[in-house]
């Protein structure tokens, strides 16, 4: 995912009203139990590394740890 963000996308980027770490955290979360595997966070991971704002609301006002 890392190569995505070398190009200059906006890690902070807001889709389908939720902004990437928000639904980076979601994912990976619901992935887990879903499927039995082992928690992974390296999506959330690369776009912290890539300057992604851990408390940057989306639009309706939730911030990815609210």
């Amino acid at each position: 995912m890392g190569w995505l963000l070398t190009g200059g996308p906006d890690p902070d980027e807001v889709v389908s009203n939720m902004t990437l770490l928000t639904h980076a955290i979601d994912s990976e979360g619901d992935d887990s139990p879903q499927t039995g595997q082992p928690l992974t966070v390296q999506t959330t991971a690369v776009l912290l590394a890539f300057g992604a704002d851990p408390e940057l609301a989306d639009p309706d006002g939730h911030t990815p740890w609210t």
